[in-house]
């Protein structure tokens, strides 16, 4: 009886020796259903653009100048990036340097729905060897916050990957006072100049400076 006790014991001790498996099974099951689903998440926001959207959202602000643009307009648009622990306000080099070659003076630069930043320059413009980009950007002064967590938090990142034909591209921009949306996708590349793009994206006053966002939320094009 005691030998019959001991193989049944043993074959229990099987049962549940199989029953855990079948449970440790189950647990990566479980766990591979959670990473497809937030796959299947990840992979919707991407595609319905909420990555951009939030991105543009976050950092868009609104930069008044003096003198006024050659069309009487003193609003434009812009950004605010992080390069490594250093806040910008990206925008067009044309927003803040005249045809004649003059800086234009910084009445106010204020995110959307958020703090009025503190410009403390240098502006920096960038060119090459035959001709200036039309980009700018503006030193931010940091130590006029107190806390820096939500300038941070809202600022967008550069891409570093060129863009593409048809890519699709997203920004919160202003028309001079008023927020606006605009998609578009990249439609020509510039054949003897690098990193020109043209956007079938649609400009009027205040568009410029206007930063657009690629899929994942970066910084591509303005």
């Amino acid at each position: 009886i005691d030998s019959r006790i001991d193989g049944i014991d043993s074959r229990l001790d099987g049962i549940d020796s199989r029953i855990d498996g079948i449970d440790s099974r189950l647990d990566g099951i479980d766990s591979r259903l959670d990473d497809i689903s937030k796959q299947i998440n990840t992979n919707f926001k991407i595609q319905s653009g909420e990555f951009s959207k939030n991105s543009s959202y976050d950092s868009t602000g609104i930069i008044k100048i003096f003198p006024k643009s050659s069309d009487g307009n003193e609003y434009a648009s812009g950004n605010l990036v992080k390069i490594g622990e250093i806040l910008f306000f990206s925008t067009c080099r044309h927003v803040i340097k005249t045809l004649r070659g003059l800086i234009r003076t910084i009445k106010l630069i204020k995110l959307y729905d958020g703090p009025v930043l503190e410009p403390e320059g240098p502006i920096y413009i960038f060119t090459n060897a035959n001709n200036s980009y039309d980009y700018a950007l503006i030193k931010i002064n940091l130590t006029a916050y107190n806390n820096t967590e939500e300038l941070f938090s809202r600022a967008a990142t550069i891409s570093n990957s060129s863009a593409v034909l048809s890519e699709i591209v997203r920004g919160i921009t202003y028309r001079d006072v008023n927020l606006v949306y605009i998609q578009g996708q990249i439609v020509e590349i510039e054949h003897n100049y690098s990193n020109i793009f043209q956007t079938d994206c649609g400009g009027t006053h205040g568009f410029s400076g206007s930063g657009y966002f690629d899929e994942y939320g970066k910084l591509k094009v303005i």
